[in-house]
This record gives structure tokens, sequence and C-alpha cells, in this order.
């Protein structure tokens, strides 16, 4: 079953719908209507895989320092990683945003093991804060105009 990307009033050329009223292709396949992604969804998600790749190299680097114990450094990275996941994944839902960005303020918090760590949480806080107000700004205004 293919996806095409368009509003249920706007179909592209080539579809129409059926007796049934699903969307059909010239050869007769059911198509479904493809969600259209907002750029904060994108941009969140974005900034979630990064910092999924960043928090794996940090849980390796805290437990090769001995700054704390492996296993808690692993267990700990493990968690945190998860969690980047599920709001990466889910990134159009508000407690996904909420979620990330308090994995932010996680982060930044990170310093406290390592300070150097509390640069790098604070890049990352930096990308998202961007990645939400100006994602929401232009999503808003692609609505008005659309």
């Amino acid at each position: 079953m293919g996806a095409v990307n368009a509003r249920p009033d706007e179909l592209p050329e080539g579809l129409s719908y059926d007796e049934s009223g699903e969307i059909v292709n010239a050869q007769g396949q059911r198509m479904r209507l493809k969600r259209r992604r907002g750029l904060r969804e994108s941009l969140v998600s974005i900034v979630m895989g990064c910092e999924i790749f960043v928090a794996f190299l940090v849980a390796i680097g805290l437990a090769g320092l001995r700054a704390v114990d492996p296993v808690t450094a692993y267990v700990g990275g493990g968690v945190f990683i998860l969690l980047a996941l599920v709001a990466a994944a889910r990134a159009r839902y508000t407690w996904a945003v909420a979620l990330s960005g308090s994995l932010q303020v996680v982060a930044v918090l990170s310093g406290l093991l390592e300070p150097i760590l509390f640069l790098v949480g604070a890049g990352f806080l930096a990308f998202w804060l961007y990645a939400v107000i100006m994602g929401t700004r232009i999503d808003r205004r692609n609505a008005k105009l659309a």
C-alpha cells in the first residue's frame, strides 16, 4: 500500500475516491494519505537523534574515565538513550516535547559528573530551544498561509 503526501481535499493527479470513499490510484490500488510533519517535529527529532549519539559516547567516556561506576554509566546512558528515542519518535505530541526538554535539563546536569558536560549539555539545550521556538513559529506561520 503506497502513501501519498496530500490534504484529503487536494488529491494529486491520478488519484480519486472509489465508491466506498477510499483513495485509489489509476490501477485501482488503495492508497493512504501520509501525515504532514511539522517543522518543530522534524527539528526536535533531529536534535534528539544527535543527542542519542552523543549520549552513547558520553556513557562510554564516563565509564572509561571512572567518573562513575561503569555499570551506572551504561545503565544511566541506556535509560537516557531509550527516553530520547521515545521523545524523538513521538515529537509531534506535546508530552514528547516536554520529555525532550526534561532530557535537556538532565544533559546539562550531567556536568556535575564531568565539568565539560556542562558545555555539551548547554549546547544541546540551545539547539533544542531553537528547534522548539523557531519550529513552532514557522509551523504557525505556515498554518496561517494554508
